[in-house]
């Protein structure tokens, strides 16, 4: 990239190929700048210097992250790299917005989680993502530093669809005359854009906004029964068969409970969110 065209820059994203940033992208704000991992490599302290300085933007956005990857890789993703970021940004006066995770929480309750609730990961992918989050609370100003926790995102992503659970089994539905999804696993899905809105409304936020908010859906939904919902939209002769979560993982510890209670004012519901989700894929020719 070729800072000396970069002009004003306001609001830099990294993680640029990744779905939310897609519908940043849709969004059109002026004065942003996207960074895949083409771009940026967050693990080289040296080119996030040089880019913090070239571009000069006032806010950083942490869209990047693989939720599916190994241990070791989870640790650098979610913890170490977007940490290291965090400090970079804040030592020059810029503030960060950090994508957090639900999956923080363990899981046990049966209502919504708020950002009152305690933390207590079970998993992997929970444990590194609040590591990163005490890490930043407790070792940067608040005054720059926005944690955002979301649920389950619901979009269309541009780059790699099929790491989408939910792509893969729209497409093993319609191969198929039965298939087997989780009636356990609880959550409040968001559509991406929705996403995107309210973090550009957070990024342009200063004293206003809490360090650690949710941005969560209005209501709350199985995994299952999400499914079978996405599946009627799209007129699938197919049997969504009810089962634990535990087949499709045993021996792995996992929140079953991933619902969040939004920090922001009539959020949307999860059919609302699941309805932009089959607009987008019918759109794009997927299904239907």
């Amino acid at each position: 990239m070729n800072l000396s065209d970069s002009g004003s820059v306001r609001i830099l994203v990294t993680g640029g190929d990744s779905m939310i940033a897609s519908y940043m992208k849709a969004i059109g704000r002026e004065n942003c700048v996207y960074l895949s991992r083409r771009d940026l490599d967050i693990s080289d302290e040296k080119q996030v210097k040089e880019l913090l300085v070239g571009l000069k933007p006032a806010v950083v956005i942490n869209t990047a992250g693989n939720a599916q990857a190994e241990p070791e890789t989870l640790e650098k993703v979610y913890s170490k790299y977007p940490f290291r970021l965090a400090s970079l940004c804040c030592e020059r006066g810029v503030r960060f917005v950090f994508l957090s995770s639900g999956r923080v929480f363990s899981g046990d309750k049966n209502t919504p989680y708020s950002t009152e609730d305690r933390p207590g990961p079970v998993d992997p992918y929970g444990y590194f993502i609040r590591s990163a989050e005490e890490n930043m609370l407790d070792k940067l100003d608040h005054s720059l530093l926005r944690i955002v926790r979301i649920p389950m995102v619901l979009g269309l992503r541009k780059v790699n669809p099929e790491r989408q659970g939910i792509y893969r089994l729209l497409h093993l539905a319609r191969q198929n005359r039965t298939i087997r999804v989780a009636e356990d696993v609880i959550h409040s899905p968001v559509h991406g854009r929705m996403v995107a809105e309210k973090l550009f409304r957070i990024a342009c936020q200063k004293e206003t906004a809490d360090t650690v908010s949710h941005l969560s859906g209005a209501d709350e939904v199985s995994f299952h029964d999400l499914m079978t919902y996405l599946a009627e939209k799209f007129f699938l002769d197919v049997e969504i068969i009810p089962v634990k979560s535990e087949e499709f993982h045993p021996g792995k510890p996992m929140p079953l409970y991933q619902a969040l209670a939004s920090s922001f004012n009539e959020p949307p519901t999860w059919r609302h969110a699941a309805d932009c989700f089959a607009h987008d894929l019918a759109s794009a020719g997927f299904y239907g």
